[in-house]
């Protein structure tokens, strides 16, 4: 993809409007997660109800920690995992610039770090505002894995789209919440249960 686009999109979203992202799982519709306007219109569009929460695209783990705490587990499994398909569910600080309508005041955030190149893009044109992103499909409809998909499912014909291709996986990224040293898998997904055998995890499987 080309600078120019990266540049389109960020602007889109510093006036508060959505575009279509793809990542290394499926394609995700943004917004800015600090503007609670631009967060409703993730539900607008989605026809999702207000009541499920949406994930937050940060750029690094540094900023995951200005935003949630991060227990040692959870900064453990950022640097075996970040940038990649696995959303982090941590306890949100009170302090961080979060829209409440993200997640209406559930008290925690999934966190996600996507390993695609407009993430490097955006950074080199000086954008890092975290994003509330879901998948950019009418809730229901299959997640999609193309910029074509995403287009079919949102009807939205003035919806900027970056087209980055098939999502290398096709699956919505691995789900899991860590609180301390305990962990629960929430949704599987591209990252497998085996593959956090090397953790010191204390599984919580009610």
């Amino acid at each position: 993809m080309q600078t120019a686009q990266y540049a389109n999109a960020i602007a889109l979203l510093r006036k508060g409007k959505c575009v279509v992202l793809p990542t290394e799982t499926v394609y995700g519709l943004a917004a800015r997660a600090d503007n609670a306007l631009a967060v409703s219109m993730i539900y607008d569009i989605k026809e999702r109800t207000r009541d499920l929460p949406l994930s937050i695209c940060v750029f690094s783990s540094a900023q995951a920690a200005q935003i949630c705490h991060v227990s040692p587990l959870a900064q453990a499994l950022m640097d075996a995992f970040w940038p990649g398909p696995l959303t982090l569910v941590l306890p949100q600080k009170e302090t961080a610039n979060i829209a409440i309508n993200v997640n209406e005041g559930l008290g925690s955030l999934g966190l996600r770090c996507p390993d695609i190149e407009w993430r490097e893009g955006f950074l080199a044109l000086g954008f890092d505002t975290p994003l509330a992103l879901s998948s950019a499909n009418i809730s229901g409809d299959p997640s999609p894995k193309t910029a074509n998909e995403a287009a079919e499912s949102l009807q939205e014909d003035s919806l900027l789209i970056l087209d980055g291709g098939i999502g290398a996986s096709g699956q919505d990224s691995t789900v899991i919440s860590v609180e301390d040293n305990r962990a629960k898998i929430l949704r599987t997904g591209p990252i497998d249960a085996k593959d956090f055998r090397a953790f010191n995890i204390e599984w919580d499987v009610s």
